[in-house]
């Protein structure tokens, strides 16, 4: 238990000893002036609070029920696939009643 508090105690005097900092300037930039911006900005939070008094209706946002445009080839190949997975449900339910005779 000694030893924990002991490693501790070491850690925490490592880390505040590394994280001093230094008030002179690293070397290369004893010259170089301060930059302090003396233009204060200010930012007012009613800037960002959208308009109520505009209604925008969302209806045309998304289209009505089957009131879908989709291309006549994607139509084929939609009708295609589901053909093939209703006979294939056929299949594997008729292939599970015989089974379970």
């Amino acid at each position: 238990m000694r030893k924990l508090i002991g490693i501790a105690i070491l850690l925490l005097g490592a880390t505040l000893l590394l994280g001093q900092t230094t008030s002179t300037p690293p070397r290369g930039f004893e010259n170089v002036r301060e930059m302090v911006e003396t233009e204060v900005m200010d930012i007012q939070i009613k800037a960002f609070i959208p308009d109520i008094t505009t209604f925008k209706d969302k209806t045309d946002t998304y289209n009505w029920e089957g009131n879908y445009n989709f291309p006549k080839a994607l139509l084929e190949v939609i009708q295609q696939v589901s053909k093939q997975q209703l006979t294939r449900w056929q299949e594997i339910r008729n292939k599970w009643l015989e089974e379970s005779k």
